[in-house]
């Protein structure tokens, strides 16, 4: 693929190519008929990833053990559906559960931020996506009980 101009000026990549254009592809990454693979994201992305699955998680958590605490004896719990933050026993076994499942879905968000990074930023916003879907349906499924 070097080609070989002049006195003795090599040229890399395909003919009619200079030199500088090769290079400032190259500086730029721009992808090659073989297909290369995205740029993985940066340290800043991954700790941009880290920090809103994070405030994702801690949301979640409370808001939906808010919904299971079982309310003080002396509290008066009206006759509603859904009924009211507290007043429903059968809501801790399903706020555990989705903890569970939440917590699981977390670590695998950050083992894509701190490990896969090579995966491409698209993972990384797919797994906060897809934390933020379930800490939604977390919330939701635990009022309905």
């Amino acid at each position: 693929m070097a080609q070989v101009r002049g006195a003795g000026e090599r040229v890399c990549g395909p003919p009619g190519r200079s030199a500088a254009d090769s290079v400032a592809a190259m500086e730029r990454h721009e992808p090659n008929m073989a297909g290369d693979r995205p740029d993985p994201p940066s340290r800043a992305a991954a700790a941009w990833v880290i920090v809103a699955a994070s405030l994702i998680l801690l949301w979640s958590l409370v808001a939906t053990w808010l919904l299971a605490i079982p309310a003080t004896a002396q509290a008066v719990c009206p006759a509603v559906h859904p009924a009211p933050a507290g007043c429903s026993p059968a809501r801790v076994p399903v706020a555990a559960l989705w903890s569970g499942i939440l917590i699981a879905a977390y670590s695998t968000v950050m083992i894509l931020a701190v490990k896969a990074r090579h995966r491409g930023f698209g993972a990384l916003i797919g797994g906060v996506v897809l934390l933020a879907a379930l800490a939604f349906a977390a919330h939701r499924v635990t009022l309905q009980v």
